[in-house]
């Protein structure tokens, strides 16, 4: 790895790093490269990345010291930039990295004793299989996991069966155990992909759950233990209790008499206690054969352990002892006493083992917790049921659908009137959602269902991001105030995922209103001199070869592809128009979005081909099904919706012209058959709403000569068409004067006219298509020759008046133009 050292490749780096680091990671901000501070300067954590970047430490930390709010920085995107910039200075083994990481962790409250690691990896590549960063996270986080776990482990003396457990815990828990991380540097390097990840890890989440399994400390090895004795006057339940307390166990003798468990199962749910232990003895004493004045007394212990909130038995151990002794009542004591004496080393070992179990049982810890809340609990209780995961693209939706679902339970025996429930997410909500229970009547419960006003914050998340929402209860009591409160941890995914199982949702990443895709909307528009077929398709078709001229490509998914997405209903990464203009690289899902935006913000409507396993894009055309013929288009080659023609469009196949994918979108969608599901983007928008995005800069301009390959695809759609109406003209399907209003009606004269050049050429002399013909030359403004067709039109049919009238009209015409119009005339 000693090109992630070189300090030429690292100025190099750290130059275009510094310039690109605010408009790719930290959202919007003012225009160019650094976001200023209150006084005009760069931002503190900017800079601090740039001399970090450039191997001034010192400088970085000093610049970290002078941000006002240092929590700000690991909120924003600044603090990753600064992590990359950190990375990329200096090896991950070296002193440098080390240095950087404890000064971020000094001036950084919020990371809260989380450690900074930076890791090296390498990834096998191939050329048709590029490695996502998603692999490097997920290759890192486990290497950083490991070692730190194998460091806790090595000054551990906990046993094999411990840490055995406890690596068996962690394994598929990453998500929780580490904050976030971020791709520093990356390369290829033969066959390999290299790269340096900056790993955050919650030291305090991952020391806390080995203490659970007793692999550090001796927290999680000592637990609330109540005894109960199954009989009165029981001999041993007073030195199991100083035994277990000897063993630094907290132990409550709740009871003697009764073994029942349900009867001290809520007493000890009531007093946080751990497990029960059910101490039960029985002794036999029977005259001695050696002499009248002894006995042999037989001693049994039994005790069993069971968990307080399962009712579960967790262990039972069973002693049993005999002596000799002169009285029944000592001999109990000796007997009892020895078994306790052989049982005490395997009862301590039990109850540890049975402790780190149950501390490790999510339901169990959820049952505790319930039980705790129950009996803490108020008034009034705060339960929350059930609450959907937050997509940041989605932001909007969440104002009229709620998404965190509550129960309110009034535990008095009154009616309590006037709650006010509210729901706020620091720092994501500028104000706090309310709802309100006129009345929640005595012992009764009321589910609410909230919602939430989300601030442009949301968007500028860059990762999936666990949140807290704290909500709230307010009423009153006995005319006092009163409040109820109980955190709610939310998923929040970043702008770019989308779960499939509304396929109505991709209509939230169609942007037509965004800035970037109108700049270059325009620019499609400004393209187009003329219309060919009709305006609609035309635009359509200057889009698809726009796209073609920027270099925007198909590049399948090989993490994550729409046909394994849609088919799971898992969360699959979507691009915005703006993202894909930009990366000039798309899967099917992110292309249709980039054509269904450009189309939306020229004015045409669009739909979402769903095959299953693929997407594809269609454009409403408007024209009625029934006029196809006059446009000479074939009807198997677009769908019927609402009356009108639709055209699908391949977004694969942008190494085509326009007219290919067209072919090949139709082919397509009829062998899809049953299987075609339509999305209307607009119908869509009303239930899923696109964000308004951070402001950006893409540049969007096409290349100098794209207006002439424009006209070179729009004269072979030409060329195409008009060989379809003459072959429909031969078969009695097209009228040839239909199909020459047509296109004299959407201004396309020379085409009309090429047109009639083939009819002609095909044998056609009706009055009616000479008549049409003289509209086009008229148009045109070549009044000679429409006087010449009006003519032919009028000795073909003299009994026509209006053939007549407008034959007077291209004579008028033609005697107000120029003299050298004469000569035409008289020609």
């Amino acid at each position: 790895m000693s090109w992630l050292v070189s300090r030429k490749a690292l100025l190099r780096w750290a130059l275009v790093f510094v310039l690109c680091a605010a408009a790719a990671w930290a959202g919007p901000g003012p225009s160019g490269p650094c976001p200023p501070g209150p006084g005009g300067d760069p931002d503190p954590g900017y800079r601090a990345a740039a001399l970090a970047a450039k191997g001034d430490l010192e400088g970085a930390l000093a610049a970290l010291d002078e941000l006002a709010d240092p929590v700000r920085l690991r909120e924003t995107a600044d603090f990753r930039v600064l992590l990359r910039a950190a990375a990329g200075a200096a090896h991950p083994a070296g002193d440098d990295a080390g240095r950087i990481s404890e000064g971020l962790r000094r001036l950084l409250p919020v990371l809260s004793g989380r450690l900074i690691r930076f890791v090296a990896v390498r990834v096998p590549a191939a050329p048709d299989r590029p490695v996502a960063e998603a692999d490097l996270k997920v290759r890192a986080e486990i290497l950083a996991l490991n070692r730190y776990v194998d460091s806790i482990l090595s000054g551990s003396e906990a046993g094999g069966e411990a840490a055995s457990l406890f690596r068996e815990y962690l394994r598929d828990r990453r998500d929780v155990l580490i904050s976030f991380s971020t791709v520093a540097a990356a390369r290829d390097v033969g066959r390999w992909r290299e790269a340096v990840v900056a790993v955050v890890l919650d030291t305090p989440e991952i020391v806390s759950r080995a203490r659970v399994f007793g692999v550090t400390g001796n927290a999680a090895t000592r637990f609330a233990v109540g005894v109960v004795g199954c009989s009165r006057d029981a001999l041993t339940v007073g030195p199991v209790v100083k035994r277990l307390e000897a063993a630094g166990h907290k132990v409550e003798l709740l009871g003697e008499g009764s073994c029942e468990d349900g009867r001290y199962g809520r007493e000890a749910a009531q007093k946080g206690l751990d497990m029960l232990l059910f101490v039960t003895e029985r002794v036999d004493a029977e005259p001695s054969r050696l002499s009248d004045d002894l006995k042999v007394v037989e001693g049994v212990l039994e005790i069993r352990g069971a968990d307080v909130y399962t009712g579960q038995d967790v262990f039972e151990l069973r002693r049993a002892k005999t002596v000799y002794d002169s009285g029944e009542r000592s001999g109990a004591e000796l007997a009892l006493g020895a078994a306790l004496e052989n049982l005490g080393a395997d009862l301590e070992a039990a109850v540890t083992r049975a402790g780190v179990r149950l501390a490790a049982d999510p339901v169990r810890r959820r049952l505790k917790a319930e039980a705790h809340a129950r009996a803490t609990r108020g008034p009034v209780e705060v339960r929350v049921e059930r609450v959907l995961p937050v997509f940041a693209n989605n932001a909007k939706h969440y104002a009229e659908a709620p998404f965190v679902f509550l129960r309110l339970v009034n535990h008095t025996g009154g009616d309590i009137e006037d709650l006010d429930v509210s729901l706020r997410v620091k720092a994501f909500m500028d104000f706090p959602s309310e709802t309100r229970v006129d009345r929640l009547p005595a012992s009764a419960n009321a589910s609410v269902a909230l919602r939430a006003v989300f601030n442009g914050r949301l968007l500028e998340l860059t990762e999936n991001t666990p949140l807290q929402a704290r909500v709230e209860a307010r009423y009153r009591l006995g005319g006092a105030p009163r409040s109820a409160e109980v955190t709610v941890p939310l998923r929040v995914y970043e702008r770019h995922a989308l779960t499939w199982d509304d396929r109505r949702k991709i209509a939230i990443f169609v942007t037509p209103k965004d800035p970037p895709v109108m700049d270059f909307s325009r620019a499609v528009l400004h393209a187009v001199k003329a219309p060919v077929v009709s305006r609609r398709v035309t635009l359509a078709a200057a889009a698809f070869e726009a796209l073609r001229a920027l270099g925007v490509t198909y590049q399948a998914d090989p993490n994550n592809p729409y046909a394994k997405a849609g088919a799971r209903g898992g969360v699959d990464y979507v691009q915005y128009a703006r993202d894909t203009l930009a990366r000039k690289a798309g899967d099917c899902d992110d292309l249709v979005v980039l054509y269904a935006s450009l189309l939306e913000s020229l004015g045409i409507r669009t739909a979402v081909l769903d095959l299953g396993d693929h997407v594809m894009a269609a454009f409403d055309t408007g024209i009625a099904m029934a006029e196809l013929a006059r446009y000479g288009i074939d009807p198997g080659a677009v769908l019927a919706r609402g009356g009108t023609a639709w055209v699908p469009v391949e977004l694969t196949r942008l190494g085509e012209d326009f007219t290919g994918s067209w072919a090949a979108a139709a082919g397509r969608r009829r062998r899809a058959g049953r299987r075609l599901r339509v999305v209307d983007v607009a119908r869509a928008w009303r239930a899923y709403k696109p964000p308004t995005l951070p402001p950006c800069r893409v540049a969007t301009a096409l290349p100098a000569g794209f207006p002439a390959k424009l006209a070179a695809v729009f004269d072979r759609l030409g060329k195409d068409r008009n060989a379809r109406l003459l072959q429909g003209m031969r078969g009695g399907m097209v009228a040839p004067e239909e199909a020459l209003y047509v296109l004299a009606r959407d201004g396309l004269l020379d085409d009309a006219l090429a047109l009639a050049d083939a009819f002609r050429a095909a044998g056609v002399r009706t009055p009616e298509f000479l008549n049409d013909l003289g509209n086009v030359y008229f148009l045109k403004g070549r009044y000679g020759e429409a006087l010449r067709c009006y003519q032919a039109a009028v000795t073909a049919r003299p009994g026509v008046p209006f053939y007549r009238k407008n034959a007077e009209k291209a004579r008028r015409r033609l005697e107000r133009q120029r003299p050298g119009a004469a000569a035409e005339k008289e020609g």
